[in-house]
């Protein structure tokens, strides 16, 4: 939208954040900075907005430029801080506090600092700075209850939440404080008291967490009381209040799920959680712990397993040490299934509508139920070949199952997979990928990554170029509208795809225009470099400086300071990056130097000067 003068695109940037709008003025505001990129208000009023909307990485960037430029004006310097706070990037707020040294900012500055002494646990420096701050800060009493309560003084720090409530009000987070420091000292009455009072005014304050909506952290204090309730429901061995509050809980989508309450649903549905867990652990070769899982719970497994999933998990936990005997017992498991769904599609075909519908649906449900475990097997049987990389057995594996499982959308991808892995079926591949994709287009991003990106290949090998560009620009597209919203997100669909067009081209012997696709497909770095997307830059590179190694290619000069330019970067952001694709069930936390991205991109680039210096 243009505007014929200042005044009146003034006036609809500050209608726009009067009512909230900030994404809005965010976009108008980005317009002003590209005519004046050191336009105070603009700067100001832009990090505002960005803190409003919970992106403190924009924000810090605009503080950082308003202390550049304006250096006398101290309060940039504590919002810098506040930022890096919000960030925890503990070190650069401390450093920013130690430059305000304004009076009249010196209270906030205390508490900023108590809070960073709080948050990293030296709790003796937390009180010294909150002792500095005035007598008359209202947060000061509740901050004195969090230090009582992190030393586990609970009766201390509750009657420190208790005196706040008096003096500031009973705010929805200072209930919750309560309730908390009732629940640890064992009074669940009075604890489940304060959590009702905080779910009534909830849902009178707060009517949109009713609905699915977009979640900020001003409303999560209600999801903590519904997770604090649970937490009571079980300790009073009440199970139906706490699968009763599990249910009552405001909707979220499941990628907005906080672990307290990912924790709460497993305890509250045992019955399903038990399975889960030993099927993840079958599917991520964990076989040890499935095992330690089921030796440690002998009275859990019988009441929550079946005898067939039982069964198939003892088949699938043997693989490591009798790949033929599992082998063996998952092709019974899918001649057993395959005998019943036949029965089950006699029996359903021979029901004569309409008095018999409802039997019919019934049967139908049977049918569907069955097949969910025909699958299950069948494709843990073609996964052994698969690993064996023997994708024609896992084709004809998929090929007797087609008149069960030709219709579902697992076994269309995993056929598309294998008819992949053969090279010289690439259309055939398509055939399978096309319609899965076209069924999530308009949300292409629902869609498998890996499946794009092997859609994108299979174009290119048919020389129909133009289809693949255009589903890049589609995921391009989709990824910048999420980027709109949260500029702090990591996308990777389009890094992935264009890591695996980077790895078809090197594959090829074309290094060059492969490995500019790998640069590309990493950029930014901060975003995109992870553990997952290095495993396969990095194949890339070895492939490569082999190849320079035994003289079979030879690259320009260029391009090889161009894979050293990359490599630096790599080695810069990857400081913090573990290079190990690690365990699904243990914490990312990198206790080996030498297991980073930035230590082996070091490496290659020892290697790669080793090449030049040739």
């Amino acid at each position: 939208m243009l505007y014929s003068d200042a005044a009146e695109k003034t006036r609809t940037i500050y209608t726009l954040v009067k009512n909230g709008q900030y994404s809005d003025a965010v976009q108008l505001l980005k317009q002003q900075l590209n005519v004046d990129h050191k336009s105070r208000a603009a700067l100001s009023l832009l990090a505002y907005c960005y803190v409003q909307l919970h992106n403190f990485t924009g924000a810090a960037q605009c503080y950082a430029q308003l202390v550049i430029s304006h250096p006398h004006v101290e309060r940039y310097r504590l919002y810098l801080a506040l930022c890096y706070y919000q960030l925890r990037m503990f070190d650069e707020a401390v450093k920013a506090c130690t430059n305000v040294t304004f009076s009249e900012l010196s209270n906030a500055v205390h508490k900023l600092m108590a809070a960073l002494k709080y948050d990293t646990n030296d709790l003796p420096s937390a009180k010294l700075f909150l002792d500095k701050c005035s007598s008359d800060d209202k947060d000061k009493e509740v901050n004195s209850g969090c230090i009582r309560f992190k030393e586990e003084n609970f009766e201390t720090a509750l009657q420190h939440f208790l005196r706040a409530t008096k003096t500031e009000g009973p705010s929805l987070d200072l209930l919750y404080n309560v309730a908390v420091g009732y629940y640890k000292l064992k009074q669940y009455p009075l604890a489940m008291r304060y959590v009702e009072e905080i779910n009534q005014r909830s849902s009178t304050e707060h009517p949109e967490l009713d609905k699915r909506s977009s979640w900020m952290s001003d409303h999560f204090v209600s999801i903590e009381a519904y997770n604090l309730k649970i937490a009571i429901a079980l300790k009073l061995n009440d199970y139906l209040n706490a699968a009763q509050a599990m249910v009552d809980m405001p909707r979220r989508d499941e990628t907005e799920l906080d672990p307290i309450t990912l924790h709460n649903q497993a305890i509250v549905g045992m019955e399903e959680t038990l399975g889960n867990l030993l099927l993840i652990c079958c599917k991520y070769g964990l076989h040890n712990i499935a095992v330690n899982i089921m030796a440690e719970n002998p009275d859990l497994v019988p009441t929550y397993l079946t005898q067939y999933e039982y069964d198939f998990i003892a088949t699938v936990v043997m693989e490591s040490q009798s790949p033929e005997e599992s082998l063996s017992k998952l092709e019974t498991m899918v001649q057993q299934q395959g005998d019943i769904l036949q029965r089950l599609e006699k029996q359903t075909n021979a029901v004569q509508p309409p008095k018999d519908e409802d039997m019919k649906r019934s049967m139908a449900e049977a049918y569907n139920e069955t097949l969910e475990l025909y699958l299950q097997v069948l494709m843990e049987q073609a996964k052994i070949y698969w690993d064996q990389r023997n994708y024609k057995e896992v084709e004809k594996i998929f090929q007797k199952s087609v008149d069960f499982c030709g219709k579902h959308d697992l076994w269309k991808l995993n056929v598309g997979h294998t008819l992949f892995m053969q090279q010289g079926k690439f259309k055939e591949a398509a055939g399978f990928y096309e319609p899965l994709v076209r069924k999530n287009f308009e949300k292409i991003l629902d869609s498998s990554a890996i499946v794009l990106a092997n859609l994108c290949v299979c174009y290119i090998l048919m020389n129909q170029n133009e289809a693949a560009e255009e589903l890049m620009r589609k995921v391009e597209k989709e990824e910048d509208k999420l980027l709109l919203a949260d500029p702090d997100r990591r996308t990777f669909h389009l890094c992935i795809i264009n890591l695996v067009i980077g790895t078809l081209y090197c594959s090829k012997g074309n290094y060059e225009f492969g490995i500019s696709r790998i640069i590309k497909a990493m950029q930014p770095y901060r975003k995109k470099l992870c553990a997952q997307t290095w495993h396969y830059v990095k194949r890339c590179f070895l492939s490569m400086i082999e190849n320079l190694v035994k003289h079979v290619i030879i690259l320009k000069d260029s391009v090889l300071k161009d894979c050293i330019a990359f490599l630096e970067a790599c080695s810069e952001f990857g400081k913090l990056e573990s290079s190990s694709l690690g365990n699904p069930f243990e914490e990312a936390e990198i206790t080996d130097g030498k297991a980073t991205v930035a230590y082996e991109s070091r490496q290659l680039i020892a290697l790669m000067n080793r090449i030049i210096e040739l």
